[in-house]
């Protein structure tokens, strides 16, 4: 939201769902409790995705135990507990979908 990058994805990656549903309760959380950020934007929490209908972006969880995860254009990827993982798919498909240049 503060860069103003438009359609920016920002996944949170994880062994499973309810491990990634941890770091998205959190953020959903923070925007809830901001004035700030709950006016910009839309928790969906069936979803696991916060949504900034100006710009198009979202956050949303992506777990190693589901199938499908290639294709992703992450502008963002936040990986949480990278040893446990059963093998090296998920990171390789969120690194290798990063957009060229991408540094953060």
């Amino acid at each position: 939201m503060a860069d103003g990058v438009e359609g920016a994805e920002i996944y949170g990656c994880a062994l499973d769902k309810p491990q990634a549903r941890k770091v998205f309760d959190v953020a959903a959380r923070m925007v809830r409790l901001s004035p700030v950020l709950s006016r910009r934007l839309r928790v969906i929490g069936h979803a696991a995705r916060i949504v900034d209908d100006k710009t198009g972006s979202y956050y949303e969880i992506v777990a190693a135990d589901a199938g499908g995860n290639l294709g992703h254009n992450p502008s963002v990827i936040i990986f949480d507990e990278v040893l446990p993982q059963p093998n090296g798919e998920l990171w390789s498909a969120m690194r290798t979908g990063r957009a060229p240049g991408c540094s953060r």
